[in-house]
């Protein structure tokens, strides 16, 4: 009975907050008519599967229907959601209206910027990327442009939610990787007089236990098949010299047959960790910690891949140089490139068709699943070396999960299963766990029953009656403030 009651609280808070988003925010009325459908999947050089027709339908009948939509589009690694965002975009500016695109890298915010700009190169669609590195002239033409409102569509980081970016007309707000920005960023575009519709996307497959709590306040849409032709990538533990000597010769022999490679490393330089990501596993006070992009840099150059081509990109590179060693990986100058997580999402480099990841056990199950999908992205098979050396029970079931499976949906429920849901509410959450008994790993069937009652209550206008007062006054006083409830009604 406590722990229904915990549960049933949080599930209230969460209906509440949805409902309030539904009646409050009016945005723009968005209709997809048959001729627009039509012209914007001729953009396109395939057919969309059945998995982005859904989410296609789902996202067009929230965009005509007047309140603002707030939707989150998960699809696994390379099941086409960036299609999807261009379609949802393309009917805001057939509308009439601006739409924007927004991504947490400025690498992950230009790769968008080139998808996009090469689907629409035969349209009439004026568009503009806006990212930290423009000078400030630049910047300064940029948004004139957009504050005129000739520009419909806008590709950036989070210089689009800086002093100085007016939107006269936005109709769709499209929110990349939406696990990397706060609550805050990400509510931005809906802030002052403008209610844009809010799609926001993750490639990174969310435990159902999260989708009904850290994402139960939006609607959800999942893309859960790939595109024809796309293979399972091979994923393989190397954990001895034995088999590390084994791989290398094999990427080599790959290499020689013109394939391409990335080197993953957890840091830039050996004295320091840059990667926002908490470490999935700790090590003992005073140990070493080897094996940094530019010492496998070093030691590849001179060791396993002398003789081929290596490429470097990091984080705290400047953006120019990150941008051209990228551009020669993808015209295919460099054969190797050495990186941190900066690849983890958006790189698209078909021929690329290895990935080796260095001190593996360092990295977050869903991680490890997001940097594989980088490969097996053409017609070659793709591989992955997991390089590690640590034999710990943790580790050892972690690895074998990658090595037993591709999909990333399972792989999400085996990564919340060891390692717990974390920060469940993000920013929102201002360091208070909101459960005070229940346990989202434990709990995850009585989690869903108190759903069913909590929306059934809010829905049906029940929770509003006299006789619901004082469960109402608990759950505002629990979690009014931590998730910006509305205190009428």
């Amino acid at each position: 009975r406590l722990l229904f009651e915990d549960l049933l609280e949080f599930q209230l808070a969460v209906a509440i907050r949805k409902r309030a988003w539904k009646v409050g925010d009016m945005a723009p009325v968005l209709k997809t008519t048959p001729k627009i459908d039509s012209r914007i999947r001729r953009l396109f050089p395939f057919q969309f599967t059945a998995g982005q027709d859904k989410a296609i339908q789902e996202i067009s009948a929230d965009l005509a229907s007047g309140p603002a939509m707030h939707r989150l589009l998960q699809a696994d690694v390379g099941a086409g959601k960036t299609a999807i965002a261009i379609y949802a975009m393309l009917v805001a500016v057939a509308a009439g209206h601006q739409a924007v695109l927004m991504a947490p890298t400025e690498l992950l915010a230009t790769q968008h910027w080139h998808t996009i700009d090469r689907a629409l190169a035969q349209s009439r669609v004026r568009r503009r990327l806006l990212t930290g590195s423009l000078t400030p002239a630049q910047r300064r033409e940029a948004l004139a442009e957009i504050a005129r409102g000739d520009v419909d569509l806008v590709v950036g980081t989070q210089a689009l939610i800086q002093k100085g970016v007016e939107f006269p007309s936005l109709g769709l707000a499209v929110i990349d990787e939406q696990h990397k920005f706060g609550v805050g960023q990400r509510a931005h575009f809906s802030l002052g007089n403008q209610h844009p519709h809010v799609l926001v996307m993750t490639a990174t497959p969310i435990p159902r236990s999260l989708c009904l709590t850290q994402f139960g306040d939006l609607d959800i849409s999942v893309i859960n098949e790939l595109p024809p032709g796309r293979q399972p990538v091979r994923t393989w533990r190397v954990f001895n010299a034995a088999t590390r000597k084994k791989a290398w010769t094999f990427i080599r022999e790959r290499i020689g047959e013109g394939r391409q490679v990335y080197v993953v490393c957890p840091r830039v330089s050996a004295t320091e960790i840059t990667e926002p990501e908490q470490p999935a596993f700790e090590f003992e006070d005073g140990e070493e910690l080897a094996g940094s992009t530019e010492e496998v840099y070093e030691q590849l150059s001179q060791g396993e891949l002398s003789g081929f081509q290596i490429g470097l990109v990091h984080g705290r590179m400047d953006p120019q140089a990150k941008a051209d060693a990228m551009d020669a990986f993808r015209t295919g100058e460099t054969q190797v490139l050495v990186s941190t997580t900066v690849i983890e999402v958006g790189v698209d480099v078909p021929n690329a068709t290895i990935i080796v990841i260095q001190q593996a056990e360092r990295f977050g199950l869903s991680q490890l699943h997001q940097l594989r999908g980088r490969i097996g992205r053409g017609r070659h098979q793709g591989y992955c070396f997991l390089f590690s050396d640590a034999t710990t029970a943790e580790v050892t079931k972690r690895l074998t999960a990658m090595e037993n499976s591709s999909d990333g949906f399972e792989i999400a429920e085996v990564d919340f299963e060891i390692r717990g849901p974390g920060d469940i509410l993000g920013t929102r959450q201002h360091g208070a766990l909101p459960l005070r008994f229940a346990s989202l790993t434990r709990d995850r069937k009585l989690l869903e029953e108190a759903r069913d009652v909590a929306f059934e209550l809010v829905e049906s206008e029940k929770f509003d009656e006299p006789e619901f007062a004082p469960l109402k006054i608990s759950v505002l006083e629990r979690f009014g403030e931590l998730m910006d409830l509305p205190r009428s009604g």
